[in-house]
Formats: structure tokens, sequence, C-alpha cells
């Protein structure tokens, strides 16, 4: 059972990316509100900003979210076909990806590494990798990929990528050389429908939002099944179609609750 349900008073429309700055502030992308909101260490709301358009600070459908280790966040901003970096009080900073080189289609999932930032390129089939300042570097994985959604960095510093289209999560290194994938789509233990996000604990165990399957699906670093909890459904510690899930600095789970228009937060699995 969750310790906790939030959904701001109940005006949080489609929640999606979840990510944790430092002192253990959180951000939350609402896909439907086109809109972030900033929430404190006591998951209290601080700020609620955005709406919809394609000016700098407006939204379109914003999906993954992800810290730098200056504290900033990206955004993004899934159909302006770009990422938007932040602040932690929400002032807006600068974007990228919507033109020149490393263009992004459709974008889903973010993640920060070494001053990198890693773009799940839905419509381009790949990872495309910028500096954080938004200089584009290269991208990879198109031979591998199908849908990519999500990104994560595991604790051997390699890049897992959720493929929601090929119910799988397939891990690369940093520069891009394929190394490996497990999951295969059903219903069944240790199966996969539609994987949207991951998130890696401190001791490498994998967290994968199985969207299909309303439920997170838990792996070892090496990708064998553990367990998974939740169930389709509406009361508390079920889900319907989860779409990001999230470790706080203290280990708590974070899932974005999506068609419920909640997000959950466990102490335990």
């Amino acid at each position: 059972m969750p310790d906790e349900i939030v959904n701001d008073n109940g005006s949080m429309s489609r929640p999606c990316g979840i990510a944790f700055g430092k002192d253990g502030m959180w951000v939350v992308a609402d896909n439907y509100n086109h809109c972030v909101y900033i929430f404190n260490g006591q998951d209290e709301l601080m700020k609620k900003f955005g709406s919809n358009g394609s000016s700098s600070g407006q939204f379109r459908s914003p999906r993954g979210v992800a810290f730098d280790s200056d504290n900033h966040f990206y955004i993004v901003d899934h159909s302006n076909n770009r990422v938007q970096k932040f602040s932690i009080n929400g002032n807006y900073l600068l974007q990228f990806g919507n033109d020149g080189d490393g263009k992004l289609s459709r974008p889903f999932g973010i993640t920060t590494h070494n001053n990198k930032v890693y773009v799940a390129d839905y419509g381009n089939k790949c990872i495309a990798v910028f500096q954080i300042n938004g200089q584009f570097c290269t991208s990879f994985g198109s031979e591998h990929l199908s849908g990519p959604y999500d990104v994560a960095v595991n604790t051997n510093n390699q890049l897992l990528v959720v493929d929601y289209s090929n119910h799988c999560v397939v891990t690369f290194t940093l520069d891009g050389n394929y190394v490996g994938k497990f999951g295969t789509q059903g219903s069944g233990r240790g199966q996969l429908s539609s994987p949207c996000a991951l998130a890696i604990d401190i001791n490498g165990f994998i967290l994968v939002a199985d969207y299909d399957n309303h439920r997170v699906s838990i792996f070892d670093k090496s990708g064998n099944y553990i367990d998974c909890f939740g169930s389709n459904g509406s009361n508390a510690g079920q889900f319907s179609n989860p779409k990001a899930v999230a470790l706080s600095p203290n280990g708590s789970i974070y899932v974005s609750d999506s068609s419920n228009k909640r997000v959950q937060i466990f102490s335990n699995y």
C-alpha cells in the first residue's frame, strides 16, 4: 500500500515524468495540463507553472524530467519537439533539440550523467546526446530500438533504455555500444507490455513502469525478474497506466499513476 497519494487537490490531469533534485525537491510534468509542478521534500506544492504553447516556458504535452548536478531540471516538451531547461525555481534558462543537428522527433524520456543529457528520441528511434548547454553531441541505437521511451544510467555506468514498442529494456554503453536486452511481451511474471519508464535504485535494481500491465516490475542489475507490485484499478496501491517511476533520496518510490490523475508514494517494495 502507498504511504501517500499526491494529486495537488485534484488538479493533476495526466502526470508523467518525475525527477528528484537536491534536498528532496521533486518535479512532475503534467501531460494534459501542459504544466510542471515543483514540490519540496515534504511533498508540499511549491510552484506550478507553464501553459499550452510553444514560447519559452510553455509546453505541449510535457513528458520526461531530469535534474543535473547543478540542480537545474530539464523537461521534455514532447509535441514541441524540444527540451527546456529551468532553474530549481522554475525560471527558464534555455531550450534545445528543436532545430539544427540533433533535431528531435516526439521525444519522451530523459536523464543526465557527467554533464551529458540523454534523450529518448521516439520518432527518430534513437538516443540523442547533448551537452548540458544544449549543444548536440551524437545519437545512437537506431539499429536496436523501435520505440525508445525512457532512459536511465545504472550502477555499472551503462545506459538502459525502455523500448515501448519492443516491450523490453535495452542496455548500451554510454558511448552507444549495444550490450544486450531483457524482457518479452506479455502479462506473465517478468513480462512487459508497453513499458514506458524506469528507475535504478542504489543497489542496481531496475524498476520498470509497465504501462499496459498496470504495475511496476522489478529486475536485478542483470535483468533477472524479481517481483512486481500494483494491479489494474483506482484503489490505493493500484494503477491505471503508470507513466513514470522515480526514487527519492531516501529510497521511496514515486509512481505517476497517470490515468488515475495522481502520484503514489511507496516506502517499501
